[in-house]
């Protein structure tokens, strides 16, 4: 197990939607510890939690789960072929 920051970059297409909509769980096996938007830090956010641009992710998982979770941030569906 890793833990990793991954930030949200403005372009990405998960800026703007709720955790659970993302398919961070589900289609990367990876999960998310907390999210660090500006100087606050919202720990084990909900799956009704809006993730917005700039936001940095605190994510656990293995390391091949992780890869597929930063292409998904990215904005790369190449995640979805590197679930483990």
């Amino acid at each position: 197990m890793a833990i990793e920051r991954m930030r949200l970059a403005p372009h990405s297409a998960l800026a703007g939607k709720r955790l659970a909509a993302t398919g961070l769980r589900s289609q990367t096996g990876a999960l998310v510890l907390s999210v660090v938007r500006g100087d606050e830090e919202v720990g084990t956010p909900g799956p009704q939690f809006r993730l917005a641009a700039g936001d940095v992710l605190v994510v656990v998982g293995q390391p091949h789960r992780l890869q597929a979770a930063t292409r998904l941030i990215a904005g790369n569906n190449a995640a979805l072929s590197q679930r483990g």
